[in-house]
């Protein structure tokens, strides 16, 4: 008899787990059903926002390479104009790229204003690393070096870089040697030259320049 009555009370427990299953499904089922859904929705969302990122980075590489291929074939106004356009498109990676090449390609093409315009603002950009907006100083103020230039707002910049932890403390001394001798001071040149032909982390085609600077100087 006691075999028969746990045997009932297994069944009945059984009937009543399985009523509960039902009545919590019926519950909150749907719930369960909208959420696998959306975790469904957010891979599949996920997946294709990768692959529309990727795409879009092959098309800019290949716009990108283009621009490129208009350098080579000598059609430098060319390359400025899909340059420029390419970089007010979108601003990420590449864009930064477009300026600094529309950059050099108007100092090749002797719009120097332009250049300098142009590296001014990179020099700005917060978007850019450090290390990225500190090379735009210094080529921005290797143009302003130019005769016809009166601005030095970014060859006063490079003073900032002149510092025994800054990666292009070598660069900024070279060009506010040269800033100082373009404006007649040569014993502040005669300085910079020194310290640039002295420091022995200095490259040495680097220092064999200030090696000559500061002979001529003298």
């Amino acid at each position: 008899m006691a075999e028969e009555n746990n045997a009932l009370f297994k069944e009945i427990e059984e009937d009543l787990r399985q009523d509960r299953t039902n009545q919590l499904w019926k519950k909150y089922g749907k719930f369960l059903i909208g959420g696998v859904v959306i975790l469904i929705g957010s891979v599949a969302i996920f997946q294709g926002w990768e692959k529309y990122t990727f795409q879009d980075k092959m098309n800019r590489s290949e716009t990108f390479y283009k621009a490129q291929t208009l350098i080579d074939e000598g059609g430098i106004e060319k390359a400025i104009l899909a340059l420029d356009s390419f970089s007010t498109k979108k601003n990420d990676g590449y864009a930064k790229l477009a300026k600094f090449k529309s950059a050099a390609l108007s100092i090749k093409s002797k719009d120097i204003v332009t250049a300098i315009s142009i590296y001014r603002e990179l020099s700005n950009d917060s978007q850019l690393e450090s290390y990225y907006r500190e090379l735009a100083v210094i080529l921005g103020a290797m143009a302003q070096l130019d005769p016809k230039v009166d601005s030095r707002d970014l060859i006063e910049k490079t003073e900032l870089l002149n510092l025994t932890t800054n990666t292009w403390r070598h660069s900024a001394r070279e060009i506010l040697g040269l800033s100082a001798l373009k404006n007649n001071d040569k014993e502040q040149a005669k300085v910079y030259f020194t310290t640039l032909m002295t420091d022995p982390t200095t490259p040495p085609s680097m220092a064999s320049r200030g090696e000559k600077m500061l002979n001529f100087v003298n």
